[in-house]
């Protein structure tokens, strides 16, 4: 999966070339359709990265041992249906 905090850049250089005078009209579509795609990569990430916090903030449920853990075996996939180890994040 893409890095968010890349693609981010990514569309602040893509904003910065939109804005240039010297910019030709294919350039724009072109900067803007590739924008609109890391963006909604971007949202997809953030709705991903809530569901984890959500589902931290209504707590897990507690092993049979009573110390607590994770409701998802380690080598399940995460809520987003990506693969990923215990801990790991989506994005």
């Amino acid at each position: 999966m893409e890095n968010f905090e890349a693609n981010l850049e990514r569309v602040k250089e893509l904003l910065q070339k939109l804005n240039s005078p010297d910019i030709t009209l294919r350039e724009a579509v072109e900067c803007y359709k590739e924008g609109m795609e890391l963006l909604r990569i971007a949202q997809r990430q953030i709705e991903e990265a809530e569901l984890i916090v959500q589902e931290i903030a209504v707590g897990e449920p507690t092993s049979e041992n009573g110390k607590g853990g994770n409701s998802t075996p380690p080598n399940s996939t995460s809520p987003a249906g990506k693969g990923g180890g215990e801990g790991e994040l989506p994005f």
